[in-house]
């Protein structure tokens, strides 16, 4: 199906991002500020899945699984500060992503420094959402 994006509803819109983004990493099983900082990874592209398993210590597979989903709840033990620790690491394990992200110019490996002011300003207004 094709149609410009200025020609949707809201509600279209919602729907497509929960379909795409949200359901996929299962953000309404997570703690709030969680979910909000995987389902950005996962709008703006990468896995932050794999990140937030090796934050908890777990098999890096990048699918959100029951064990991914418990491990996070057993984390944040239901507590909003450890929602938001968590959250942050997340943003931070990102940025660290994004600093890795290269390109090839001249036959060499460069970062995509072109990119950077406005993925961090992007994950900046993230973390003050917390």
């Amino acid at each position: 199906m094709f149609f410009l994006v200025k020609n949707i509803s809201n509600a279209e819109r919602d729907e497509i991002i929960k379909e795409k983004y949200w359901n996929p990493i299962k953000a309404s099983y997570l703690p709030h500020d969680v979910a909000k900082a995987l389902a950005d990874w996962k709008f703006n592209g990468g896995n932050g899945t794999k990140a937030l398993q090796r934050i908890l210590n777990l098999p890096v597979t990048g699918k959100m699984d029951k064990n991914t989903v418990n491990a996070t709840w057993k984390y944040t033990g239901h507590d909003e500060s450890k929602d938001k620790e968590l959250a942050l690491m997340l943003v931070s394990a990102r940025k660290k992503y994004l600093e890795s992200l290269k390109t090839t110019r001249n036959n060499k490996k460069v970062p995509l420094i072109h990119f950077n002011r406005g993925w961090y300003s992007r994950l900046n207004r993230l973390k003050k959402s917390f």
